[in-house]
């Protein structure tokens, strides 16, 4: 669902470029698409309503239809720009992204040809162009192409400081994911920095959060999970190899180092400006003091971790369908065992997959203990290896009445996909 949710926020800015594609073109097509009498626009239009709404078979075919119609008579290249963006966007929902890449590539090419190099245009082709890329490994292809969306954001600055402010937020973010920590890091400083005197508070909460999920990538980089879904959107390389185990130095190291300091500044500020805003929605508010209390149970600071659950319960209880986030323990911090990270960035195997399934206590204060295995198809070394990692594994504890419990919780750990599996099953209290 996030991901179908990512291509239809793509669509819709396909087709604001689409609206801004045909004014370009002259006064013989300044008119939207449903106004012009002509099958082939008709089409497009189709596909882009198509794309839209999720429909991506539909769409890709009828973007390849336009962009053939488009391609034979030459006459309308901000249409043909827009068919091969679509086309991309569909092919990319459809997670064929190696096949999207050249479409989208071609697109920007066609429209800088026409627009200027920095095209404000561009951004929604250039974000769908470095999402494929880091999807099948392209990682310095995208670091590039980021170059570009943040040099496109600066030469507007000084009209949008603001909006240069979120790309950096933006940009900062995917320099994190592909494993470029330092340009990440000092992208969001740049746009803390011009965020404070903005008056922006909700652009400021980002930039902040940004920061600090950026040391939870970090951790990502050595085979750690973390609460949330940072593990899956990291796209850089992982460099751990060995065991981490509860009482391992190296592990309380790794672990320390990426929750630096400076990451952690930004923690205790995004929660301020959570806690104190009179514009934040309640989601927003309780979400901001859940990652600040996820990331001090990680560090094992049990009590301050408490506090923020609590202040977020409060906001909680108040909010219809907002209040079931404490009702089973969520794992924030579990170095994934090395014979399962030999699969990370792989095909999934045609083969039975590999698992071991493990029932374990989550205790009040976070810390995992008894782990029994109920069942497997793996190796002794892949059983001792979860058996190592869940030990030295932290969770949110599931909460009743306002208390922290404890728990039993099943996992199920795949050896040939961790970056999908490796979840709870299920949870009841003990």
């Amino acid at each position: 669902m996030r991901r179908r949710s990512h291509f239809q926020a793509i669509g819709a800015a396909l087709l604001a470029l689409a609206s801004v594609s045909v004014v370009a073109q002259g006064t013989a097509e300044r008119a939207t698409f449903e106004s012009i009498d002509n099958p082939r626009f008709a089409q497009l239009e189709r596909a882009k309503r198509d794309l839209q709404h999720s429909s991506l078979e539909s769409a890709r075919a009828g973007f390849v239809a336009a962009v053939a119609a488009f391609e034979a008579d030459n006459a309308h290249p901000m249409a043909l720009v827009d068919a091969l963006s679509g086309l991309a966007a569909s092919l990319s929902g459809l997670h064929q992204y190696e096949a999207a890449i050249p479409h989208a590539r071609r697109a920007l090419l066609l429209l800088r040809s026409r627009n200027g190099l920095y095209a404000q245009e561009q951004r929604p082709i250039l974000e769908l162009l470095i999402e494929g890329q880091s999807q099948v490994g392209l990682v310095e292809e995208a670091s590039a192409d980021l170059k570009i969306l943040e040099r496109v954001s600066a030469s507007m600055q000084s009209t949008d400081p603001r909006q240069h402010a979120r790309t950096l937020t933006q940009t900062g973010d995917w320099h994190c994911r592909l494993g470029d920590f330092f340009a990440g890091r000092e992208r969001h400083r740049r746009a803390i920095e011009a965020l404070e005197h903005a008056n922006a508070e909700p652009d400021l909460l980002k930039a902040h959060l940004g920061l600090a999920r950026c040391s939870l990538h970090e951790l990502s980089s050595q085979g750690i999970r973390t609460s949330g879904s940072v593990f899956e959107q990291y796209r850089g390389q992982i460099l751990r190899s060995g065991t981490y185990g509860m009482n391992t130095g190296s592990y309380r190291y790794h672990v320390g180092h990426g929750l630096r300091g400076e990451s952690e500044d930004s923690v205790r500020q995004a929660a301020r400006i959570a806690a104190a805003s009179t514009t934040l929605s309640v989601r927003e508010k309780a979400d901001t003091l859940m990652f600040a209390g996820d990331w001090f149970q990680l560090k094992g600071f049990t009590n301050t971790a408490r506090d923020y659950y609590a202040d977020a319960g409060k906001l909680l209880s108040s909010a219809e369908n907002l209040d079931d986030r404490f009702d089973a323990p969520v794992r924030v911090l579990y170095a994934i065992p090395p014979l399962a990270l030999r699969a990370y960035g792989r095909a999934r195997p045609k083969q039975s997959e590999r698992f071991i399934v493990v029932e374990f206590t989550v205790r009040a204060d976070g810390t995992v203990q008894t782990p029994k295995v109920l069942e497997r198809n793996v190796t002794k070394s892949m059983v001792d290896e979860t058996l190592d990692a869940l030990r030295a594994a932290r969770y949110r504890p599931r909460v009743i009445d306002g208390q922290p419990v404890d728990s039993r919780v099943v996992m199920r750990q795949s050896f040939d996909d961790p970056r999908e599996l490796s979840s709870v099953a299920y949870s009841n209290a003990e």
